[in-house]
């Protein structure tokens, strides 16, 4: 069988598509992958037997975003011409626009919708909100459709014609092999070894997370405590307004690393972060790779208590919900979880490793396309 993965976004810059491409390797299928690309970020080719249709290559995420809508037509185009000249395959995509081009050429081939982000109509502009409801409307004929979290899954299966038994829950997750890295050298060394050090990666910004009420707790940590707070990823402007106003100490800021560097960066901290705020559903059902990449190297997460995150916190080894909003909750959380024993990290990979490796999902991923192939 040849895979083709079909994107006009940024595709396999998804940690845990990566791992659905490997194991479509790992089955000797051929793979084609026709999506937008960013020079230099991904090296992720370099050793895969893979056919790769760069639709464009832009030099930073900053240039795509000021620069994609020139490309409008090339996007959709390239991908038509994709679709037509495939046969007797599958198309796998994370967009709907592409599902919607499959749909009106009317191709017969079997297609997987894997929505890694929550769609909502009223954010949506007039040609995608038709888009999108043609899809919606049409979505019968999806062959499998993936959610990366059971009230996305939910929350799409109520708008369309999609069977429930065409859904399956596929979460951003990775696995502990990944985390094997030799060369131990990082970004955060210059902090000392037996600093408490608490991390949060990705963009921030002020509008969707609980950066304000957070940095106001950090201040009531004295040097005493020994614990550091580390942001990695980009900041907005108003963020470093915050903090020239504040006067904060003890947090270190790091522009963005390779996520091959992430992963070596993981390992040597003690507590994540997730820092979403509710200001929509798609960030109050988060499903966030950075949460199965904290637990896959022992760390344990402290967060927001948001829907899409209480189902998974079952377990007092994977870190604590509060309320993001009290000050002094976030405090005492953070210090409860600071005074953890040593063992915790070694219960957390096993828990990890026995329930939520995405070998585990990649094995349930396999039954349902084998299925879709003998239907």
């Amino acid at each position: 069988m040849k895979v083709h993965f079909l994107s006009i976004s940024l595709l396999t810059s998804i940690p845990s598509l990566r791992f659905i491409v490997d194991s479509f390797l790992k089955n000797k299928n051929e793979v084609a992958i026709t999506e937008l690309s960013l020079k230099n970020s991904n090296n992720y080719y370099q050793t895969k037997n893979i056919q790769h249709n760069k639709i464009v290559e832009f030099e930073s995420f900053e240039v795509l975003k000021e620069k994609l809508g020139k490309f409008t037509f090339k996007k959709y185009y390239t991908v038509i011409k994709a679709i037509l000249l495939i046969e007797n395959d599958l198309i796998y995509t994370n967009d709907y626009q592409v599902v919607f081009l499959k749909l009106i050429l009317n191709k017969k081939v079997k297609i997987i919708y894997h929505q890694f982000e929550l769609v909502e109509q009223q954010y949506l502009g007039r040609v995608s909100k038709f888009i999108y409801r043609y899809v919606l409307k049409h979505s019968n004929k999806i062959n499998l459709a993936i959610f990366p979290e059971i009230n996305r899954a939910e929350y799409f299966k109520s708008q369309s014609t999609l069977f429930r038994e065409k859904m399956i829950i596929f979460p951003n997750t990775c696995n502990i092999v990944e985390q094997n890295i030799t060369n131990n050298t990082t970004c955060i060394d210059f902090i000392p070894a037996d600093t408490f050090k608490v991390l949060h990666t990705g963009v921030l910004g002020v509008a969707e997370h609980f950066f304000d009420t957070f940095l106001s707790a950090t201040k009531m940590f004295n040097s005493k405590d020994n614990i550091a707070f580390i942001f990695i990823g980009r900041k907005t402007k108003e963020i470093d307004k915050f903090i020239e106003d504040n006067n904060i100490k003890n947090v270190h800021f790091i522009n963005n690393i390779p996520h091959q560097e992430l992963l070596k960066v993981y390992s040597k901290v003690d507590l994540g972060l997730i820092l979403y705020k509710g200001v929509n559903l798609n960030i109050e059902y988060c499903a966030p790779n950075k949460l199965y990449e904290f637990w896959s190297n022992g760390v344990p997460v402290l967060a927001h208590q948001l829907k899409g995150l209480q189902p998974l916190f079952n377990n007092k080894v994977l870190g604590e919900l509060t309320d993001f909003n009290s000050i002094d909750l976030i405090y005492s959380t953070i210090q409860k979880l600071k005074g953890r024993d040593n063992n915790n990290k070694q219960k957390l990979i096993e828990y990890f490793k026995n329930n939520l490796d995405i070998d585990l999902y990649i094995s349930k991923l396999d039954e349902q396309i084998e299925k879709i192939f003998k239907d």
